[in-house]
């Protein structure tokens, strides 16, 4: 199976603003976080198709925050739901899921559910900062796998905003695991095998990744310490697919799996300026409005403030 993460800093690429933007404070956008969904089905006629839907920030969007879906098929109402990392203001996050409809046939429904999972994380920042062009000044980043990160920090040393712009892959679809295996009924009964089988091959048919690159516009306010903090979720989920009785039928072997298959692909991804004050100019710093920044963590550049920043 292909291997998706890494480590890798991606360059930043300066642009200068507008005469008329060259202003010390600035109103940060609120952050927010985007849901593709691809809705499948292994019912005879149905087409896989793509919903999405996209939630705002005040001007944060917190940790666990929840995000969905829900179609409906056949009179029937199915929700796909998920929870958010933390997203600063100014900062954007991806996610994508799967949604498989369940139909029913001779007595059983076949739907797909979630086993277990296994998550890589890769982490991506502007690539000034990473390759030694900073200012010396690291901040250190506890983040979701539990590891600390040390950030290097670039500087806006001026009474103006700074516009700069970060470039960064985007990675949609999954990979099949290609370990699709059939269990307890699955192997004994033909049309239970079927039934699963089907399921798989839809899942196969289905799958295949694409990377596009992607350009974000953010400012840095006057004075300001400032990185781009990039992080990217790949998993490897194993589905397991299941026939569940209805009322009068018997419960199968194996729980009601009756075959298991697995997937990969890029969970989340996402996009957060951070910015501290300049530790030799405190004094001038001018945070933008509605996202007042404080840093957490353990910096060690005197007032820089510490860690990755979060706006009140």
């Amino acid at each position: 199976m292909k291997k998706f993460f890494s480590l890798i800093a991606l360059v930043g690429v300066f642009a200068a603003c507008q005469p008329e933007n060259l202003t010390t404070a600035f109103q940060v956008a609120n952050a927010t976080a985007t849901l593709n969904v691809t809705v499948v089905s292994a019912a005879p006629g149905f087409s896989p198709y793509v919903t999405s839907t996209m939630i705002k920030g005040n001007p944060t969007i917190a940790k666990n925050s929840k995000i969905s879906v829900s179609e409906t098929v056949n009179r029937e109402t199915y929700t796909y739901e998920t929870e958010t990392p933390l997203v600063l203001a100014g900062g954007s996050v991806v996610l994508t899921g799967i949604l498989t409809i369940p139909y029913n046939v001779a007595g059983y429904t076949i739907d797909v559910v979630e086993a277990e999972s296994e998550s890589e994380f890769a982490y991506f920042m502007l690539g000034e900062a990473a390759h030694g062009h900073g200012y010396g000044v690291e901040q250190e980043i506890e983040f979701e796998d539990g590891e600390t990160y040390t950030i290097p920090m670039l500087e806006n040393a001026n009474d103006y905003v700074l516009c700069d712009t970060f470039k960064y892959d985007v990675t949609t679809g999954y990979e099949y695991g290609d370990d699709f295996e059939l269990v307890g009924a699955g192997k004994t009964d033909e049309w239970m095998a079927n039934a699963a089988t089907s399921i798989a091959e839809l899942a196969e048919a289905a799958s295949g990744t694409e990377t596009t690159t992607e350009t974000v516009d953010f400012k840095v306010s006057a004075w300001a310490l400032y990185n781009v903090f990039n992080v990217q979720k790949f998993t490897t989920t194993t589905k397991n697919i299941v026939a569940i009785p209805d009322e009068g039928y018997p419960d199968l072997p194996e729980n009601n799996v009756i075959g298991k298959f697995s997937i990969t692909g890029c969970e989340y991804n996402l996009v957060d300026p951070v910015e501290v004050a300049h530790p030799d100019h405190a004094s001038h710093y001018v945070a933008p409005e509605d996202g007042h920044y404080h840093g957490h963590g353990h910096g060690d550049g005197g007032n820089a403030g510490g860690g990755l920043v979060e706006a009140e």
